[in-house]
């Protein structure tokens, strides 16, 4: 027998004896690195799919994402030429999703030192390139989408540890696992997958939304033809007053001429076609808005093609230069656009106003001071005068009383079209427009002029928003006190999304609570929607307003779970009274008002039960696209505007579904 060691414990390395060799130490090493660069390439991945899925939601939902506004960078990229698949028409997010995951499934299963043969490095460089290409029109056209931006950074960043991980050499099919032969497949069909399923989804959401245009180009066509039939001495509604065109100051003076009057009534100041025309259609648009651009170029055509078309305009720039009750520029060049074609009229008349609308509409309402002096050339004006004309105050005037107009019409984007004095709603698809000037030239409606127009103002337009919005469903919360009264013999079913630290959601709450106490058929409820992250963390950082709006939201609902539907109403008032002093002290000290234990109502504002019912109103927010607060619903419609100078337009809904339900 052998003699065994002294000491049994000691280790052998390697068949010397000896420690491991230097390259071998430094392979492990690079191993434990490729495998952490495996995770990083994962999670940048993982970004870039969760971006464009949001994006992709947000195409095919109205459900709104953090940090992409109306009119912003967001709908900006989704309505320019890069925002769609050319001759598909699909969103070009879904081409992102569908490459993203396929990425992903790719990484996973090709593991920390992917194979690097020819056809994966085209792929990824492409890829690549394509990232390039979205951020360089993102920065260059001004579509500055947080999503996009992200998506492509993180692609990009994923790219270029790829080419690092990657193997050395080509690794023979023989010499790699199943996973990794499998890689390349399996991406591929998670793609073919994803497309295939956004595509139906796509299909049919598009024949959804093509289903709601029709059925409302249905309806105002035909609230046209009834508008232009009756007499004009019955007219309802009271016109938009019309401002006189100021003519500027000195030299311009003598050379310019006066618009073209049509009477009066509802129209703009420059007019194309004739003056009485049995179809007269106004748009208030901005020459840097894509979706008036569009629209402007089926009515050019319809004006040439049809001697019974007349078309104005009126000017509302989204641009605070000019209308700062907008609050924010979302197109920065639009006032000295319009104001551009407004001095053209001035000096030039009918003709070269519409030169200009078409050479501003051309170039997207933008052009640099370099630029300006060509563009009047070629109008066939004189640069210094056109430039002191365009910078009076005779064409901010101009602009300024069109904004007026539009505020009065209850305006809320561009474009907004009107024929015969009729808001046309449905009109997004091309063609629209003229399906719907051809039905009226049909119906045979008499030739008017522009005095026989006049339509509702913002307040009537607000109520008949209410009336044509699409039905929401708004589940009731089963096993939870609605915050808000209760009728059995409740016809009117009103729900409030807010925060009680929000000013304008205790203004609703308190005209509901009265029109509760007026009308027993009328049922309030009250769900949560704080404006504040410590529980509504998908809140973008801007709107993170209120940090007591989670502890209110909170103390609600605990209410009801102590003592039931009374007592959370006790609550919900006592906030709305002491919104301004609020505090866990506050709260503390009131508790005893509303018949409640201090410490067992702070011990239930911490229970699960409240914290899952404020989560369920959160999650019920976001499938119906809540936007802002307060958010009100009568009988599961949206009222996007609760008062219109100082009037009530929740109270004449309601009054106004009362009486036809009455009916």
């Amino acid at each position: 027998m052998g003699a065994k060691p002294n000491n049994p414990k000691v280790e052998n390395h390697n068949a010397s004896g000896s420690p491991p060799p230097a390259g071998a130490r430094n392979g492990g090493i690079l191993e434990r690195l490729a495998f952490a660069v495996l995770w990083v390439r994962v999670a940048l991945i993982v970004i870039a799919f969760a971006s464009t899925s949001l994006l992709a939601l947000a195409e095919l939902t109205s459900i709104g994402i953090p940090g992409c506004r109306v009119g912003g960078g967001c709908a900006a990229a989704a309505a320019s030429i890069w925002g769609r698949v050319p001759l598909l028409g699909w969103p070009t997010a879904f081409i992102g999703v569908a490459w993203f995951l396929a990425l992903s499934v790719w990484t996973l299963l090709a593991g920390s030192r992917p194979v690097s043969s020819p056809v994966t490095r085209v792929f990824l460089a492409t890829g690549a390139l394509g990232s390039l290409l979205m951020l360089t029109v993102s920065f260059v056209g001004g579509y500055l989408c947080p999503y996009c931006i992200a998506a492509n950074v993180a692609h990009l960043a994923f790219v270029v540890l790829t080419f690092l991980a990657a193997a050395p050499s080509p690794v023979p099919a023989a010499g790699r696992t199943l996973k990794q032969r499998w890689s390349v497949p399996s991406g591929a069909a998670a793609a073919v997958l994803a497309t295939i399923v956004l595509a139906a989804v796509h299909a049919q959401t598009s024949r959804t939304q093509r289903e709601r245009d029709a059925a409302a180009l249905r309806e105002s066509t035909a609230k046209v033809v009834e508008a232009s039939t009756r007499p004009a001495s019955t007219a309802e509604s009271t016109p938009v007053p019309q401002t006189p065109t100021p003519v500027p100051p000195g030299p311009a003076a003598a050379a310019s001429p006066v618009p073209e009057s049509t009477g009066g009534g509802f129209t703009g100041r420059w007019r194309l076609g004739p003056e009485i025309a049995q179809v007269r259609i106004v748009v208030l648009t901005d020459y840097q808005c894509p979706d008036c651009k569009a629209l402007e170029a089926e009515l050019s055509q319809l004006v040439k093609a049809n001697p019974a078309v007349s078309v104005s305009i009126k000017h509302f720039p989204l641009c605070t230069d000019c209308n700062p009750k907008i609050g924010q520029t979302l197109h920065p060049n639009a006032c000295w656009a319009a104001r551009f074609a407004e001095a053209a009229g001035l000096l030039g008349g009918q003709a070269k106003f519409w030169e200009a609308h078409a050479m501003m509409f051309e170039r997207g309402g933008a052009f640099t001071d370099a630029e300006f002096p060509g563009l009047v050339a070629r109008l066939g004006l004189e640069p210094r005068l056109f430039s002191r004309t365009m910078q009076s105050q005779a064409t901010l005037d101009l602009v300024k009383a069109d904004i007026a107009d539009g505020f009065s019409l209850g305006l809320s984007q561009t474009p907004m079209m009107f024929i015969n004095g009729v808001e046309l709603r449905g009109a997004h698809r091309p063609g629209a427009v003229s399906q719907a000037v051809q039905s009226v030239i049909a119906s045979g409606v008499p030739a008017r002029s522009a005095a026989a127009d006049t339509p509702p103002n913002a307040f009537a337009k607000a109520v008949a928003d209410w009336e044509n919005s699409p039905v929401r469903d708004i589940p009731p919360e089963f096993g939870r006190p609605a915050a808000g009264a209760v009728s059995e013999d409740a016809r009117i079913r009103v729900v409030l999304f807010g925060d009680v630290q929000d000013p304008f959601t205790c203004a609703a709450h308190t005209e509901l609570a009265k029109l509760v106490a007026a009308d027993p058929r009328v049922r309030y409820e009250y769900r949560h929607f704080p404006l504040d992250r410590s529980c509504n963390p998908s809140l973008p950082e801007a709107a993170n307003r209120y940090p007591m709006g989670c502890l209110a939201a909170r103390a609600i609902e605990a209410a009801a779970a102590i003592k039931g539907q009374e007592c959370q109403q006790r609550m919900l008032q006592w906030l709305v009274d002491n919104r301004d002093r609020l505090s866990e002290q506050a709260l503390r000290d009131g508790a005893p008002a509303m018949l409640l234990d201090e410490t067992e109502l702070f011990t239930m504002m911490q229970d699960i039960r409240v914290t899952n019912g404020i989560a369920a109103d959160l999650a019920l927010a976001s499938r119906i696209g809540l936007a802002a607060v307060p958010s009100v619903w009568v009988n599961g419609k949206l009222v996007s505007k609760l008062t219109v100078d100082g009037k009530s337009v929740l109270s004449a809904v309601v009054q106004a579904e009362l009486n036809r339900q009455g009916e």
